[in-house]
Order: structure tokens, then C-alpha cells, then sequence
């Protein structure tokens, strides 16, 4: 059995009914650190046997179509949850969209986008959330403010690699804390840049519900977002 042009093959046994070994049989490997399933990434021996004795293994143009679905999809979530928002400030002041609007970016990030594009979900999500809210508001500026939400989104694409693999290998046991440490630490960055100064604070939405806000005394509003 000879090798695909471009596709490099490996040899292996396939297991035999009576002994569990057998041959050595030409095992197709596609390029790239995983093999993308529709719910699974795996590239373990087992699967991979499994894959040449059964002939299950995915086209390379399958394999590549299935991947920029995957990216189609989390990118439209990443945009919606930024859009979503965007509605939690005035003047629509759907306070609680702040809360659960950046829920479709999260599933996008660790459900839908492979790994090695999972930071796409926040570049895309934060670069819609502020664009959505700064950009009518600098467009016809000329401030470099017109470049923030570019610069923000671009920014979280590169801080946010290697999350995915960092949540899967710990089960997602940090996930909240990294998220609410990310968003502080965002903000405080904030501060310290000309004009940016705290437009668009994520504790903004709730300037009205008092009940809900009064630990900003303690915390500040870095620490209420």
C-alpha cells in the first residue's frame, strides 16, 4: 500500500482477533499535531489503530472543511456574545446581557473553536464588544482611540493562546479565576493608557442597580468587574 502524495504514513500492527497482533500495516497519519473529530481531538495509538483497521480516518479535505466550519461557528458566537454586550451599556441598558452576554465567546472558545484557534473566540469577542461601544462614539475623532478595539482584540488572540490546553490539562478547574483575574488585570492596564483612561468599564452597565454595586467601595471598580 503505497503513501498519498504530501501525507506521510507510519507503520504499525493491526491486532488480530486471536493474539491482538498482527502485520505491520500502513497507518495514515494526517499532518499537524491533531486529528479533529466532530466532538474529539485525539491522536492516541489506540485511535489511530482503530482509524487504519477500520478505514474510518478522515479525507485531508474533509478533515480541513470540518475545521473552518468549526471556526465559521465560534467566530459568529465570539461576535454575537461581544454584540450582546454592547447592549448591557446605555442606551440600552440590558444590565444583566454583562453577565451572561459573554457566555456564547466561552462555549465558542473551549466547545467549538479547535485549540490551535481558541483565542480567536476572545480576540473576536472583545474586538465586537468595543467597537460596538467606542466606535460611534470615536469614529470621526482622529484619536488613536478609532484603533483601540483592533488593538484590544488583537491582544487577547495573542495573551489567550494556549488556554484551551491549559483548561483541558486541568480539567477546568482555573477557568472562572482566569477569567475574572483577565478581565482585572485588562482594566488596570486601562488606566495607565492616554484618553483610553475607564471608557467602557465593564461595571459600567450597573451604575443604577445600587443594591448590587455597594462592594465597590472595598474593591473599587477594577474589583466590582
Amino acid at each position: 500500500m503505497g503513501a498519498e502524495p504530501g501525507i506521510p504514513y507510519a507503520w504499525g500492527h493491526a491486532p488480530s482477533r486471536e493474539s491482538g497482533t498482527g502485520p505491520p500495516v500502513p497507518i495514515r497519519r494526517v499532518p499537524g499535531q491533531y486529528r479533529y473529530h466532530m466532538n474529539k481531538q485525539t491522536d492516541s495509538p489506540e485511535s489511530i489503530m482503530e482509524e487504519a483497521v477500520t478505514g474510518t480516518a478522515p479525507s485531508l479535505p474533509a478533515l480541513r472543511t470540518h475545521v473552518f466550519l468549526r471556526c465559521i461557528a465560534g467566530s459568529l458566537l465570539s461576535a454575537a456574545a461581544g454584540l450582546l454586550v454592547v447592549l448591557s451599556y446605555p442606551p440600552f441598558e440590558l444590565w444583566p446581557l454583562v453577565f451572561i452576554g459573554w457566555i456564547p465567546m466561552i462555549f465558542a472558545a473551549y466547545r467549538v473553536f479547535p485549540e490551535r484557534w481558541s483565542s480567536l473566540a476572545s480576540g473576536i469577542g472583545i474586538f465586537a464588544w468595543l467597537q460596538g461601544y467606542l466606535g460611534p462614539v470615536f469614529a470621526d475623532s482622529g484619536l488613536f482611540m478609532v484603533y483601540l478595539p483592533l488593538i484590544a482584540g488583537a491582544i487577547s488572540f495573542l495573551t489567550d493562546m494556549g488556554l484551551k490546553r491549559m483548561a483541558n490539562q486541568t480539567n477546568n478547574q482555573l477557568l472562572v479565576l482566569q477569567g475574572v483575574l483577565g478581565m482585572a488585570l485588562s482594566e488596570l492596564i486601562r488606566l495607565f493608557i492616554p484618553i483610553a483612561g475607564t471608557w467602557a468599564f465593564i461595571a459600567y452597565p450597573l451604575y443604577r442597580q445600587t443594591w448590587l454595586i455597594q462592594p465597590v467601595s472595598i474593591f473599587g471598580i477594577i474589583g466590582m468587574g
